[in-house]
């Protein structure tokens, strides 16, 4: 095999990690049980944990902060969910 195939295909084999690492989130207000607003995918490293700041363009009505959260290893909205709470202008 000649180095221009084989690092092509290393190329594919990095993209491809890079996008399964995402998780989607269903999001909710106020609670676990509250009601459902969108669902969101974290644009930056690491995922969302208490305290971040989730844009208005992310989500309608926003800003919005993380106040709890549930995230399984999958990638899959249903299984993980972020409640939050809006930011108010003071």
């Amino acid at each position: 095999m000649r180095w221009s195939a084989r690092l092509k295909r290393r190329e594919n084999r990095c993209a491809t990690l890079v996008l399964v690492g995402r998780l989607s989130y269903t999001v909710r207000v106020g609670s676990l049980n509250g009601d459902v607003i969108g669902t969101y995918t974290h644009p930056g490293k690491g995922e969302p944990r208490l305290g971040t700041v989730l844009s208005a363009a992310a989500l309608p009505g926003g800003p919005w902060r993380v106040s709890d959260y549930v995230q399984t290893d999958e990638s899959a909205p249903l299984k993980n969910t972020l409640v939050v709470e809006p930011i108010l202008d003071d």
